[in-house]
């Protein structure tokens, strides 16, 4: 993610950015690069400036230029009105950058709301508090909630002794998300 940010030298604009669940080793960077135009959020922890659920944001419609959502919308039950949400909040030229674990195998995303047991998620999603398990069908979901997507592989960013050296999976995805109208 943060190789992405960088090359593409959004960080150099100081958007004003929201990250979801922060990642301590991408937030301290993000902090000191972009100041007071950096919101941290998540709907559990304590050390984010914001408190909030994905799908009941309380921002105004295009607050946002930068969007970090990685590896989130897996956990969420109302992808739909997550990504509702996504789009409102993003600026009309701004990006949410979206990554999430996908099978590789699987053409369509596997979901049931009904798997409710922390054992049957981990055995059906991969992980205990996941909802679902992303096919090859997550551009046409975000597609489906208005946005334009580039699929950007995170070997058309880093060089093999960098996704090396960094443990990166060369074929996993980042989706680059405007609004399509």
């Amino acid at each position: 993610m943060h190789l992405l940010l960088e090359q593409r030298c959004w960080l150099s604009a100081r958007p004003e950015t929201l990250h979801f669940a922060p990642e301590r080793c991408l937030s301290l960077p993000l902090r000191r690069a972009l100041g007071d135009r950096y919101t941290t959020i998540d709907l559990e922890r304590d050390d984010v400036d914001l408190r909030a659920n994905i799908a009941a944001l309380p921002f105004d419609a295009g607050n946002f230029e930068l969007i970090i959502c990685n590896h989130v919308l897996e956990h969420v039950l109302d992808e739909a009105g997550a990504l509702a949400e996504l789009r409102r909040t993003i600026s009309p030229a701004g990006r949410a950058v979206i990554m999430v674990p996908q099978e590789p195998w699987r053409r369509v995303t596997h979901e049931d709301p009904a798997i409710m047991g922390t054992a049957d998620r981990e055995r059906q999603f991969g992980q205990h508090d996941h909802v679902r398990a992303y096919g090859d069908d997550i551009a046409e979901r975000l597609e489906a909630a208005g946005f334009a997507v580039e699929v950007v592989q995170v070997e058309q960013i880093a060089d093999r002794r960098t996704v090396e050296r960094l443990g990166l999976l060369p074929a996993e995805r980042i989706y680059i998300c405007r609004s399509a109208n």
